[in-house]
């Protein structure tokens, strides 16, 4: 007998390791996506889903800018019925044009992930009432889709689960009913989840891994919300067009380095697969600003190696001018900091102070303040030169004194920090602040 358990303890244990290798493999799969946004999940449109939404050549002109893998949210709370026994209209529009979507986009090599998105405003009241739709919503697609290569498809349970009213327990419970309908008929595909607060980074502080090891986890980053969703008529609360970034009088801009710091702390601790679902910033956005955030977002992109799926393509989030899609087209600083169309050029300012252990604080600082160099090693002088990030210089050379220099007087925004010593080269990033000197 004790042979027995030993052995159905390790076979557990290697079940249990195969499962999780599967669900990192697939999340490192993702590499950059894009969110079909406003189709199958915008049930405010007349008709929905509409039929030219998007077409075979928008998911073509995707994976020609480097695009490969889609996040395609669908709104299955409106094809599923609230009362018993909560059957799900497999014969809706929806389900045809979800087919299609996914058919263009393995036919191309890319990922899918199938996003549960709106319709479910689930609270601790409310949720055990809720669950068996939700879960014969996912039982449903798993049966559906069950066919399609795991290695290819995944779903993702909830999109940005409420944020206020739930407790993680509930959520927490909701989910495991979920996972073990889709279990039934998809037992091999990954699934996707998030904790409570919206799928804010900063919601998996004290945040547990579920026991299901075929999990891949997934957060959103639109913080500052009052700067990304700036002059969006939808937007709520709404926020005026002109919102500045960097902006040292808005306290909400610290969410988004605690965002980050938490999910990179989380998945080291638990070393569980991790995605950025959703990121974006609005097309009303003073371009000098737009450009400032995505660059910080791209850095933080390539510091932690991270999967992501951009929203939207040309609608509010735009990652191109006007109305064209195609090289001619597209932001310059989006292209840069998402690497899109082969450009790899925003390499060079990477935040790469833990392989030198060189790092600058504080920032952001604002001209005439004062700057601490701090460096493992015993130079106390660097000559030092500011560019733009294009490259051009906008400081000429200049030294250091005891590890310290005064920020010059330039316009608010990112600069690159050149450090040279001991015929030695370091590259920076420098935040500055609108900010006057108290």
């Amino acid at each position: 007998m004790k042979n027995l358990l030993t052995a159905i303890l390790i076979l557990l244990f290697s079940n249990n390791a195969i499962s999780g290798e599967l669900a990192s493999a697939r999340c490192r799969s993702f590499g950059k996506g894009m969110n079909l946004s406003n189709w199958m999940e915008a049930y405010w449109q007349n008709p929905w889903p509409g039929a030219n939404n998007y077409s075979f050549r928008d998911i073509q002109d995707m994976k020609d800018a480097g695009i490969e893998s889609l996040r395609i949210p669908v709104y299955l709370a409106g094809v599923t019925d609230t009362v018993f026994p909560h059957q799900v209209n497999g014969a809706h529009p929806l389900f045809s044009h979800l087919d299609s979507a996914i058919s263009w986009g393995r036919s191309l090599g890319m990922k899918i992930i199938i996003d549960n998105h709106h319709g479910w405003p689930l609270l601790n009241n409310n949720w055990r009432q809720k669950a068996p739709a939700f879960c014969n919503a996912w039982a449903y697609v798993a049966k559906r889709y069950h066919v399609l290569n795991p290695d290819s498809v995944v779903f993702e349970l909830l999109n940005e689960p409420t944020i206020t009213g739930l407790e993680q327990d509930s959520l927490n419970a909701l989910f495991l009913q979920a996972i073990d309908s889709i279990r039934i008929y998809a037992p091999e595909h990954s699934i996707v989840v998030s904790p409570i607060l919206g799928s804010a980074g900063y919601g998996y502080t004290g945040y547990q891994p579920l026991p299901d090891t075929n999990l891949i986890y997934t957060f959103h980053c639109y913080d500052p919300l009052n700067f990304t969703h700036q002059g969006l008529s939808w937007a709520n609360p709404s926020a005026p067009a002109g919102t500045p970034f960097p902006d040292p009088n808005n306290f909400l801009e610290q969410l988004l380095y605690t965002s980050w710091e938490t999910v990179s702390a989380w998945q080291d601790s638990f070393h569980q697969p991790v995605f950025l679902g959703e990121f974006g910033i609005s097309r009303p956005t003073y371009p000098e600003h737009r450009c400032n955030w995505i660059r910080v977002m791209g850095e933080q992109i390539r510091r932690t190696n991270m999967p992501w799926f951009y929203w939207d393509w040309r609608y509010d989030f735009p990652v191109f001018y006007g109305q064209g899609v195609d090289p001619d087209s597209v932001i310059p600083c989006m292209k840069s900091a998402l690497g899109l169309y082969g450009d790899n050029s925003f390499t060079g300012i990477e935040d790469v102070n833990e392989k030198t252990h060189i790092s600058l604080y504080p920032q952001p600082a604002c001209p005439g303040q004062k700057i601490v160099i701090s460096a493992q090693s015993d130079e106390q002088r660097f000559l030092l030169s500011i560019s733009d990030l294009n490259g051009k210089i906008v400081q000429s050379p200049f030294e250091t004194d005891e590890n310290v220099f005064t920020v010059p007087d330039l316009p608010a925004g990112f600069y690159l920090l050149q450090l040279t010593y001991e015929d030695r080269k370091n590259v920076r990033k420098l935040m500055i602040s609108a900010q006057n000197q108290p």
